[in-house]
């Protein structure tokens, strides 16, 4: 069918409601997929920009969403679908953005924390910092709100009794967020949800960066991060904001570590070592393509592909997953007591 001359909001309507698209709706979420596309349509219909967006990149990117457990609607903070638009060939595709709610939902349910929290720091509430121990010491003042924000700072404390903070200064995070991501690199418009929603976004750095480097992360929150900012130009996500393969290096030895019995072993110990290495590689790469990057990012041209069927087993505790992201991968079941991929890993549509 030629859909070059009608409106986004057709184009989508249309794609979405197509028997191809439902029974592959069907076959990955299951009894979920009527209130996915209910979702999905209204979040679509309201945005302007997100409208836009190659209907299948839309589909793609949102579907990771439900596959988390995560409600699809950006008034809860769990997860964002952004319209990332490439001037090269003049569509837009989505971009997939997980929030700090999202990754608190995703610990608490992992089990294996007794506390996780994220917050700003106002004037005069941070007391020091430990460069040794990398403790902070933060207190509350009186009628908080009136002061200015300097900094953000997550917290966990395991089941097995281990505590850690992260902080980060104002001038760190928006330095972070100009290395890291292009979206706010280039937002002339001020548009985009570091723009619009710095806070969340600002916890979700110190509380990504905490869990990242320091928790066992459980299969579903590795998933969730390898997700996390992918633009989906096809079924498979690319990342603008990271590199993927340092990511990927990272993750593998996450992986283990969220394995460990403790973290006082030895073992554990090494593997944290290992991983650091890889994170501060990571970010050494990151800072010279930064560097030497360009404005507008080259996107693969999509190829057309017929949808295949899809198998779904049931979750094993002890299977492993495939390696993915930022600096870690993962995903549990959520549909119908059934284990699904995300939506990265599953078979394609064709795009238009």
């Amino acid at each position: 069918m030629n859909t070059t001359t009608l409106t986004p909001q057709k184009r989508f309507n249309q794609t979405i409601t197509s028997p191809a698209t439902q029974k592959y709706l069907s076959d990955v979420l299951g009894s979920g997929s009527r209130e996915f596309v209910s979702a999905l349509t209204t979040l679509a219909n309201n945005n302007a920009m997100l409208i836009k967006c190659e209907p299948m990149s839309l589909m793609y990117a949102a579907m990771n969403a439900p596959i988390l457990g995560l409600a699809l609607d950006k008034n809860l903070g769990y997860a964002y679908v952004i319209p990332y638009k490439d001037n090269k060939t003049g569509k837009t595709f989505a971009q997939f953005q997980m929030g700090y709610k999202g990754y608190l939902q995703l610990a608490l349910r992992s089990g294996q924390f007794a506390c996780i929290n994220a917050s700003d720091v106002r004037e005069g509430e941070l007391l020091g910092r430990n460069i040794k121990t990398g403790e902070i010491s933060i207190q509350e003042v009186e009628n908080r709100e009136e002061k200015p924000i300097i900094g953000y700072v997550a917290y966990m404390k395991l089941t097995n009794g281990f505590e850690k903070d992260f902080y980060m200064s104002k001038a760190e995070v928006e330095k972070h967020a100009k290395r890291y991501s292009q979206s706010y690199r280039y937002d002339r418009n001020k548009s985009s949800i570091w723009a619009t929603d710095f806070d969340a976004m600002a916890q979700k750095t110190v509380l990504k960066q905490l869990l990242s480097k320091y928790a066992p992360l459980s299969l579903e929150m590795q998933k969730a991060v390898k997700a996390d900012q992918a633009v989906f130009d096809s079924k498979e996500g690319r990342f603008i904001d990271n590199d993927s393969e340092q990511v990927s290096n990272a993750t593998s030895i996450a992986q283990q570590i969220a394995q460990a019995n403790s973290p006082s072993d030895d073992e554990t110990a090494m593997l944290r070592e290992q991983y650091m290495q890889q994170v501060e590689q990571a970010e050494i790469v990151e800072q010279q393509q930064a560097e030497q990057g360009e404005e507008v990012p080259e996107v693969v041209e999509p190829q057309e592909m017929q949808p295949q069927p899809v198998k779904r087993t049931r979750k094993s505790a002890t299977k492993p997953i495939e390696q993915t992201d930022e600096s870690t991968s993962e995903q549990s079941d959520i549909i119908g007591g059934q284990s699904a991929e995300v939506a990265t890993s599953n078979p394609e549509l064709p795009f238009d």
